[in-house]
């Protein structure tokens, strides 16, 4: 086996778990025409262990990036904050420029489709990707529809603040006509 294809193959390992878990099953199916199957078992024997060590390494790396990007949602939702980025990851690898952005923003659309995560929570988390998304791509004009008023949970520093927000829709909306971004929270 070549240089470049142990280097695509491990590559694929490092960024697709789908594939690295049904590799250590069964390393016949990481081989191709440039390489043998008994080269295939001895790169899952000798890595096995190793590749997991980087891929948990290269999650956490991400969790902390994304965690810098929306700390309010990482407050709000404590330590199911970890677990659910854990499962994300799981399912989606950021291939943009922007990683860490896309990889905040493709968490909030998972948040959305999990049916243990409420409302409130939801709202918390679109909020902040919302405004995000405002200054990160540099928008002139950003609007979002919420369930809850959630404004308590974003001046606070403690998210027992679950008691203070009323359960209304809202709208928040950002502008900017200058340099200068302006938000109203109605």
């Amino acid at each position: 086996m070549g240089l470049k294809e142990q280097q695509n193959l491990l590559a694929k390992l490092y960024t697709d778990p789908v594939f690295a878990a049904s590799f250590f099953d069964d390393p016949q199916i990481g081989t191709s025409q440039t390489f043998s199957i008994s080269e295939a078992e001895e790169i899952a024997a000798t890595t096995s262990e190793e590749i997991r060590i980087f891929v948990d390494s290269l999650i956490l790396k991400r969790l902390r990036e994304v965690e810098k990007l929306l700390p309010i949602t990482k407050r709000f939702l404590g330590d199911d904050f970890q677990t659910r980025f854990r499962e994300h990851a799981q399912k989606f690898n950021p291939v943009s420029v922007k990683k860490h952005f896309e990889d905040a923003l493709r968490f909030r659309a998972f948040l959305e489709l999990e049916p243990s995560i409420g409302p409130l929570a939801k709202d918390v988390v679109k909020l902040e990707t919302l405004k995000l998304r405002h200054f990160a791509e540099g928008r002139r004009f950003t609007a979002g529809l919420f369930r809850h008023d959630v404004r308590p949970i974003f001046d606070s520093h403690v998210s027992k603040d679950r008691q203070m927000v009323e359960n209304r829709r809202s709208v928040a909306v950002w502008w900017r006509l200058n340099k200068r971004s302006r938000f109203l929270f109605i």
